[in-house]
């Protein structure tokens, strides 16, 4: 997609199909405001590389504010001014990530497709005569992503009297009507990932997939991910729900955990799964942590299915034994030997004086 609201920006249906073309009135005629390269040098406040934007000067004494860093930043981005219903209510914001070359990254707001960076942009990247520039692959997964609940003056926004009381003398009439709205909040209603389970579909499923192993990396670099005021703690139920299905792992046909009447995802004192919504398997530790079910209720089902299957084997052995006997001309006299001699009618019919003694 072209950048800013430039003239060959892409006018073709969204995804060469449908009835809904780019751009966020759906006829291709409303485009991104800013969709710029960016290629800035980031580095630590100690750094005198000249590529910084304040580098530290010779005679400058060193902070030491954070560990020493120096690299180019490569990204693209896009901005899109949003409506008044975002400051009133609810607003659907989504990132569609499909892998592989013929992939894409596409960001969306109420399912209006925004802004767009195709496969084919990153792996036929262009070249030179000497093709210096190296072909990159599709980006597999996100390293991280950034709720921005943050307000900053780089995207133009600035409060009333900063560093000072709001209304400053209480004379002007906007700066009183915008601080009469304080406090104000930004507040996040969910976030959902969902993931493609159709047979063509080429996405690892689940949060710690073997071909991306990640509760084993964050354990091992703990550090990375908790500070002294903001540790890592488990989560058992809590999140927000409106029914049992909003607690319960979406492709189990049991219920893993369920919405109490507050609202809240309950997981239950099985201790069997926990996490935020009730989709984590849990251990046999003494506070749950870990994967799989406890122990004890593991142990419980295997021997309940070892003695359910020993039931059935005895039981078709037997029928098979009985079969054989009857095959074999050979019957028991369990039922001839209850019945009284004098109940036996005297006839032609009846059994033989051989037979009788043997009864």
């Amino acid at each position: 997609m072209p950048p800013t609201h430039s003239a060959p920006r892409c006018l073709d249906l969204i995804d060469g199909e449908g009835s809904r073309y780019w751009g966020v009135n759906d006829v291709g005629g409303c485009m991104p405001v800013i969709s710029g390269y960016m290629g800035a040098f980031l580095c630590d406040p100690d750094s005198s590389n000249s590529k910084c934007s304040s580098p530290l000067g010779a005679e400058e004494p060193k902070k030491d504010l954070m560990p020493p860093f120096e690299y180019q930043m490569d990204a693209i981005s896009a901005n899109w001014p949003v409506q008044l219903a975002a400051y009133t209510s609810y607003v659907k914001y989504q990132v569609e990530w499909v892998m592989g070359s013929t992939g894409y990254i596409r960001w969306m707001i109420e399912d209006v497709v925004i802004f767009e960076i195709p496969a084919e942009s990153v792996e036929n990247v262009p070249q030179d005569d000497a093709n210096s520039n190296p072909k990159k692959i599709m980006l597999e997964e996100p390293m991280y992503i950034i709720f921005n609940v943050a307000l900053s003056t780089s995207w133009g926004t600035t409060p009333p009297n900063p560093g000072s009381p709001c209304r400053g003398d209480g004379s002007n009439a906007q700066t009183n009507a915008i601080c009469d709205g304080f406090p104000m909040y930004m507040k996040i209603d969910y976030i959902r990932v969902y993931q493609d389970l159709s047979s063509t579909s080429t996405m690892a499923i689940g949060c710690d997939p073997s071909t991306h192993p990640t509760k084993q990396w964050i354990e091992d670099h703990i550090e990375e991910y908790e500070t002294e005021d903001n540790k890592v703690i488990e989560v058992h139920g809590g999140a927000n729900c409106r029914d049992d299905r909003d607690c319960t792992v979406s492709t189990s046909h049991i219920l893993t955990g369920k919405c109490n009447s507050k609202g809240r995802c309950s997981c239950g004192s099985s201790g069997a799964w926990g996490g935020p919504r009730c989709t984590i398997p849990l251990a046999d530790t003494a506070n749950g942590e870990g994967f799989g079910p406890p122990v004890i209720l593991s142990s419980l089902i295997g021997v309940a299915i070892v003695v359910l299957l020993g039931f059935v084997v005895f039981k078709i052995l037997g029928q098979r034994s009985r079969k054989a006997m009857v095959g074999a001309g050979i019957t028991g006299p369990a039922v001839l030997s209850k019945i009284e001699m004098d109940d036996i009618p005297r006839s032609n019919g009846g059994l033989s004086a051989s037979e009788e003694k043997m009864v």
